[in-house]
């Protein structure tokens, strides 16, 4: 039912889809070079619907956990953290609130703060973020200097 409300909500613009700023630029550059994926404590049919409106569905859809198999955020991210088969060292997840801050720190991966806002950008580091950014551009530039990736992939 949920996805059905929300299929017709956005149908007649109760509720709006945005991408951030740079987002699908982030994606299109990390793509091809990196595993990307997303976790999300949404049912993961409505990250879906929203990032196929945005466009960007495509880029996560290999590696795609949420809430269906229930759990803090924290566990949705050890599920898909498991699924990749990666080592925690080349792991890194980008999130934009404080439940994505515990889940990144608990499950020892690299984490990095995002936001557009700097008020944001200060709780985020006041929960315990190291790495914060405030654009997509230096994003994909902290994920290469995390991963010792000597330039930035080329689109």
């Amino acid at each position: 039912d949920y996805s059905a409300i929300l299929q017709q909500r956005i149908s007649n613009g109760t509720i709006e889809t945005i991408t951030i700023p740079g987002t699908g630029h982030l994606l299109r550059k990390l793509q091809g070079t990196f595993q990307i994926g997303i976790a999300t404590a949404n049912f993961l049919s409505a990250a879906e619907l929203r990032l196929n409106l945005a466009g960007i569905w495509h880029h996560v859809s290999a590696h795609a956990a949420g809430a269906e198999g229930g759990g803090h955020k924290r566990e949705i991210l050890a599920r898909e953290i498991a699924s990749t088969g990666l080592p925690k060292p080349q792991i890194i997840y980008v999130g934009d609130n404080l439940n994505d801050v515990d889940a990144g720190l608990s499950n020892g991966v690299h984490f990095i703060g995002f936001s557009t806002s700097q008020p944001r950008l200060g709780e985020l580091a006041r929960a315990g973020t190291f790495y914060t950014r405030s654009n997509h551009t230096k994003t994909c530039d902290l994920i290469c200097h995390l991963l010792d990736i000597d330039k930035r992939p080329k689109l």
